[in-house]
């Protein structure tokens, strides 16, 4: 055996010195006194012109890592949840009531793992029958366009709600019941109209135009002036098929369908905002579909990428090779509520919802949608009993759909980037009637994985 005499002495010295340290080291080093902070939590709700308001149909339920209840807190009259914590990191579960349109009243339980206490978290409520527009003013208007000469139009769109569309001559495209709202006392948000077709050449031509006054009037019409002019953009070979809009003050707008193979679409890239739009770019694929007398399963990859710079948004690409995921039998959700889907690739961050069936013996069926924001293996919270209401969420309750997403994020592999980013609600712009555009959604990448039963 050959013996390196330098580790040996290196060795034996580090042993001298450890032998005459002194005991009054250990004993200087007291531990550190753990730091307190304050967690809040806003919940709001918004009206027909994303106003917020305090919406307090909503408690939190703290738990420790096994999803066993901790402390439950509820609202202030302004919405807000607040308590303070040692634990740089919780784990909660918000229960709120939740109604939409003509449905009937349900809830909407949302829970997050390993959440950073120092963010200042925010939840959107839906609750429709008790929506307050007071504060809106909200006029409904034909539109009157005015554009060059179509002798076909393929595709006429708006940023604002219309029932139909109607062209009244070659240079004329009415839009019928056209709904803009505002803040009382507010300006006007901006927002176009467009039309797609093609010329009596029979080339792609494209006329759009962006307003921002929509003050009501004696006619009940708008009439506008389509004075953007659109390029014709080549693209590349093999397109794959995509959609894109332009993200404008927060709001979507001129919004584009590219099929497959398409060679080139048209583009509005010179107008007034141009040089404060973003382009937003989406492609999907779809792996796996099934349609039985059970169900329906759908497996599908998405990726999105947001540039000012829209040769760079349409370079979305998502791979033809499906990722290794079991969509037959979902075999990585276990039966006691665990699940693992960490060899699915680089994904940090898993959303699984579970939508319920619940029943009262007064109401009968109610809808229930409980959301889960985990990393890629972990345990649902649903594992265990909610403190509450076992009632609701048990072993009887039907399941009607599981929702699997696996997020990527192109910006961040940190799982905190991940939870700090949807504690604040930032992905939900139908609530917030925003797009979001910050740097963790400009390059980001999707695996979803869906069940709906019969």
């Amino acid at each position: 055996m050959i013996i390196n005499r330098y580790l040996l002495a290196f060795s034996m010295l580090s042993l001298l010195l450890g032998c005459g340290s002194s005991d009054s080291d250990d004993e200087d080093k007291t531990p550190a006194e753990p730091v307190e902070q304050t967690f809040t939590l806003t919940s709001v709700i918004t009206n027909k012109c994303a106003k917020e308001s305090a919406f307090t149909q909503v408690e939190l339920l703290l738990q420790d890592d096994n999803w066993q209840l901790l402390q439950k807190y509820l609202p202030d009259e302004s919405g807000e949840i607040s308590f303070t914590t040692t634990d740089t990191n919780i784990n909660y579960t918000l229960v709120a009531k939740n109604q939409q349109g003509d449905e009937q009243a349900g809830l909407d339980i949302v829970s997050f793992y390993q959440a950073d206490s120092s963010v200042a978290a925010k939840y959107y409520g839906r609750y429709d029958q008790q929506l307050d527009n007071s504060s809106c003013e909200c006029v409904t208007q034909d539109v009157e366009l005015r554009h060059r000469s179509f002798t076909t139009r393929t595709w006429v769109a708006s940023s604002l709600p219309f029932s139909d569309f109607e062209a009244q001559d070659e240079q004329t495209t009415l839009y019928r019941d056209v709904e803009a709202c505002r803040i009382i006392g507010e300006s006007w948000p901006v927002q176009s109209f467009m039309v797609l077709g093609t010329d009596n050449a029979g080339d792609a031509i494209g006329a759009a135009d962006i307003h921002d006054n929509f003050d009501a009037n004696e006619a009940r019409l708008w009439a506008f002036s389509a004075v953007e002019v659109a390029d014709e953009i080549m693209l590349e070979d093999e397109q794959h098929a995509m959609s894109s809009a332009q993200i404008i003050q927060g709001r979507r707008h001129f919004p584009l369908a590219v099929a497959q193979n398409d060679a080139s679409l048209i583009l509005f890239n010179s107008h007034l905002y141009s040089s404060e739009a973003d382009y937003i770019t989406r492609t999907n694929t779809v792996y796996q579909q099934t349609d039985t007398f059970f169900g329906t399963t759908l497996t599908q990859g998405s990726h999105q990428i947001i540039s000012s710079d829209y040769s760079q948004s349409f370079e979305v690409e998502v791979s033809d090779n499906k990722p290794d995921v079991d969509d037959e039998n979902f075999s990585e959700l276990g039966n006691d509520g665990s699940y693992d889907y960490s060899g699915a690739g680089d994904y940090p961050l898993a959303v699984i919802t579970y939508t319920y069936a619940a029943y009262d013996t007064d109401t009968g069926l109610f809808p229930v949608k409980w959301t889960s924001y985990g990393p890629d293996e972990g345990v649902l919270p649903s594992s265990v009993p909610l403190s509450g209401y076992e009632d609701v969420i048990n072993d009887d309750t039907d399941v009607q759909s599981t929702d699997i997403e696996l997020v990527r994020s192109m910006s961040s592999s940190d799982y905190s980037d991940y939870i700090r980013y949807y504690q604040q609600a930032k992905q939900q712009e139908t609530e917030s009637q925003k797009t979001d555009n910050s740097d963790f959604v400009r390059d980001l990448k999707t695996l979803h994985l869906q069940i709906n039963l019969n």
